[in-house]
């Protein structure tokens, strides 16, 4: 009897530290916060961490700002080599002009 009390309080401490002993804790809780890069800004591996921006289309917004001076607006995208109206509207949430 002994033995079967021992392995279930052994089996109870290791899940109450497993799950933790009261919960989880609201201090190291998960937060996530939108990012926003600024395209006047960014360098080439902040721009390819956009959504389908890959080496060649950052490379072209850093080509086309050096060539034209910083972007205005975000629809300024559109003027780059290679982008469209849709994809500038894809990006939109996950870009700024500053």
């Amino acid at each position: 009897m002994l033995r079967i009390w021992l392995v279930v309080t052994l089996g109870l401490a290791v899940r109450a530290f497993a799950f933790g002993l009261l919960g989880p804790d609201p201090r190291h809780a998960l937060v996530i916060e939108p990012v926003t890069i600024d395209l006047n800004s960014a360098r080439l591996f902040e721009l390819q961490a956009l959504p389908g921006i890959g080496r060649a289309k950052a490379e072209a917004i850093i080509l086309h700002r050096l060539r034209h001076g910083p972007f205005e607006a975000v629809a300024g995208l559109d003027a780059v080599d290679g982008f469209g109206a849709r994809v500038v509207q894809a990006l939109a949430p996950f870009v700024k002009v500053d």
